[in-house]
């Protein structure tokens, strides 16, 4: 070694940094129940408070939810490409939700039609732009692993509201049957709902 160098490291008249504190025995280490974890940082939240934090944020978006009925952790919305006789993913992915809403009116290309008493959305992780479906009559099939939903009151454009068919999939395949009988009920209840 040349003066003034240790092994890989140069000195510079400075005395080095003290070595690291040794690491403590186990014997003197915090008791592992009170340690804090990521969980239990999280532990405060209930069911019932994730429920009321997922409300919270659909109520951002849309004032007349009144309840969440139901979710999905995971829906791919597909639009079906008349053209093409295909389906192609239309750009929304994330948590499906469905709810109550109070009456409200809905601007289509075809006139005013009532809200029906339940919607669904899907809060989309790609984009900021969201999902929004009224549940007001028309046709819910299920036909292989889509959800298919017809005369749909949804989308982002006035257009596409009326016009398109799209097809709800979801990633947990235990819910698919529950989902389309939620909507089904749900849209046969509300079937026929036509503001004059």
């Amino acid at each position: 070694m040349q003066n003034g160098q240790r092994a890989g490291w140069r000195w510079s008249g400075q005395q080095p940094l003290a070595p690291p504190a040794p690491l403590t025995d186990r014997s003197t280490a915090t008791p592992a129940a009170s340690k804090k974890t990521f969980f239990h940082e999280w532990s405060f939240l209930n069911m019932d408070d994730i429920t009321a934090l997922n409300l919270r944020v659909l109520r951002r978006h849309n004032p007349n939810i009144l309840s969440l009925i139901e979710k999905s952790s995971y829906c791919v919305v597909y639009r079906f490409d008349t053209v093409n006789q295909s389906w192609t993913k239309a750009g929304y992915e994330g948590t499906l939700f469905i709810y109550s809403q109070r009456p409200h009116v809905v601007q289509t290309p075809q006139g005013e039609e009532q809200g029906g008493e339940y919607g669904f959305c899907v809060l989309n992780r790609l984009t900021l732009d969201n999902f929004w479906g009224e549940i007001n009559g028309g046709d819910i099939l299920l036909e292989g692993k889509f959800i298919i939903r017809r005369s749909l009151i949804g989308g982002t454009t006035p257009l596409a509201r009326a016009a398109e068919v799209f097809g709800l999939w979801l990633y947990e395949k235990e819910d698919t049957p529950r989902i389309y009988s939620l909507l089904q009920e749900y849209a046969s209840y509300n079937q026929g709902n036509v503001v004059d």
